[in-house]
């Protein structure tokens, strides 16, 4: 999803990169994460001063997707989809 709403406790800025790792419940209800990761930069953030209704403190954060790539423990930001073709080669049909 390109947005998330949560809790401002980090102080996030846009610029910022979060990470969120993926986790599903098994059926005794516990949570697992899967090992999927998701590296995304902060576009834009709202707040209570913009949005009517957001409770102090809440945030609203637009992110994109971005890559990690571990070519001499650097990381890269692919800003077009164009880009990672480039570096992982067309996706297979």
């Amino acid at each position: 999803k390109p947005w998330e709403l949560r809790v401002n406790d980090r102080g996030f800025k846009v610029g910022d990169y979060i990470g969120e790792n993926e986790v599903i419940e098994d059926d005794e209800g516990v949570w697992i994460e899967t090992g999927r990761f998701v590296l995304e930069k902060i576009t834009n953030i709202v707040d209570h001063n913009d949005c009517a209704g957001l409770h102090v403190g809440w945030v609203i954060l637009t992110t994109e997707p971005c890559i990690i790539s571990a070519k001499s423990d650097s990381c890269m930001w692919l800003e077009r989809e164009k880009d990672l073709h480039k570096v992982y080669g067309e996706p297979k049909k």
